[in-house]
């Protein structure tokens, strides 16, 4: 009989203990995608800002197109990182989750168009 009260004792005790090392283990990782978020976001914001005042300092077309359509993608992975912490941060209600949905949207879009216009302008720039 004592064995079997020991065995019940502890299997409850271990899958708190387990319960309370997997909860830490999801918190440590929701902070760590949060501070990771903060980076993209800051290392999205500088060098978007840099693109821009190097674009807007050169004289040819060309390059002032290619720097511009990086910058285009720059500010949309910043929007996409901007709704993706939003995400973790707040707790979804209806305008929040629209929000962050536009953001979203808006980034990818951003991305894409970016995208475009540096294959356009690279091609441009291997016919000259």
């Amino acid at each position: 009989m004592d064995k079997l009260q020991s065995q019940d004792t502890e299997c409850p005790a271990e899958a708190t203990l387990t319960a309370r090392s997997s909860t830490k283990e999801l918190l440590f990782m929701i902070m760590f995608i949060k501070y990771l978020l903060f980076a993209l976001l800051v290392i999205f914001m500088v060098c978007a800002a840099a693109y821009s005042i190097s674009s807007r300092r050169s004289t040819d077309p060309l390059v002032q197109g290619t720097k511009r359509s990086i910058m285009n993608m720059l500010l949309g992975g910043m929007l996409v990182t901007l709704s993706l912490m939003s995400m973790f941060m707040f707790r979804g209600s209806t305008l929040n989750v629209v929000i962050e949905t536009a953001f979203l949207l808006l980034g990818l879009f951003n991305v894409f168009s970016g995208l475009r216009s540096y294959s356009y302008y690279s091609r441009m720039r291997s016919r000259s």
